[in-house]
């Protein structure tokens, strides 16, 4: 099995920290473009453009106002500089139409409803009080009842299953964890369009715990990729990590190369 691999793509003040052409270069299918960052519509599908006419396949990423993120430094200063949309946005206003793909939060699902090309995380944002909008319970409920698209993400899941607001509060025991993701590919698995793969570890905190490079954390992806190809599922896979912990000559290869060698056959 030899999944699509996606890279999350991301512009801020005008300026990638990865360029198209090398992501290209680095033998990825496709770009998933975040949208915090651009200041318009038109500017998001130049992108779009640009990325097709090098080969590239594209999905967006709903962004999210400092209201729903807030736990993070830098959405403070994204907001300060008007990188983040407005407190109140509708996906209407936010994405850049209809027919482009895109991968949205848990609580916008009543917006996906007839939109077979958005696509819905299993993260959720927070709310004025600081809980999820939506439950996980809830989430599996209406994904199943209105026969959505999912992205399933291996470190926000966790997050949401376990109502926790980082992963410093993850349980740190393989099997605990293996048996968590298992429960919600279980859940979720046929619903499946893509999966965002991602590694954490704990003991570096809030911020600097979450998207290690894929190996070099606590969750059990080999064992968890091991569950989804035995369910028969092929789609695009993103792993996610800093963009600036990729910029060392040979990092997006040997990211790439690390998520083809957990699916090998």
């Amino acid at each position: 099995m030899n999944p699509k691999v996606y890279l999350p793509y991301m512009k801020l003040f005008g300026y990638s920290f990865i360029s198209l052409a090398r992501i290209k270069a680095a033998g990825f299918d496709g770009v998933e473009i975040h949208i915090a960052g651009y200041s318009n519509k038109e500017r998001l599908l130049e992108t779009i453009a640009k990325a097709h006419t090098l080969g590239l396949e594209t999905r967006v990423h709903q962004a999210w106002s400092l209201e729903e993120s807030p736990t993070f430094w830098f959405n403070h200063l994204l907001n300060l500089f008007g990188q983040l949309p407005r407190t109140g946005y509708t996906l209407a206003e936010h994405l850049p139409a209809d027919d482009v793909p895109a991968v949205v939060y848990a609580n916008r699902w009543g917006e996906v409803v007839g939109h077979d090309k958005w696509l819905l995380q299993t993260c959720e944002v927070f709310d004025k009080d600081g809980n999820f909008k939506t439950s996980y319970k809830e989430f599996v409920r209406v994904v199943k009842t209105h026969d959505l698209g999912v992205v399933f993400d291996t470190q926000h899941v966790l997050e949401f299953m376990l109502n926790l607001h980082g992963v410093e509060g993850l349980p740190t025991d393989k099997e605990k964890l293996l048996e968590l993701l298992i429960k919600a590919w279980d859940d979720l698995g046929p619903y499946v369009r893509e999966i965002h793969l991602n590694d954490s570890n704990p003991r570096l905190g809030h911020h600097k715990g979450r998207n290690v490079f894929l190996g070099t954390g606590i969750l059990p992806l080999k064992e968890f990729v091991r569950h989804v190809k035995q369910s028969g599922w092929n789609g695009i896979v993103t792993p996610e990590m800093s963009p600036l912990k990729l910029l060392k000559p040979g990092e997006l290869e040997r990211l790439r190369h690390t998520v083809l060698n957990l699916f090998k056959d």
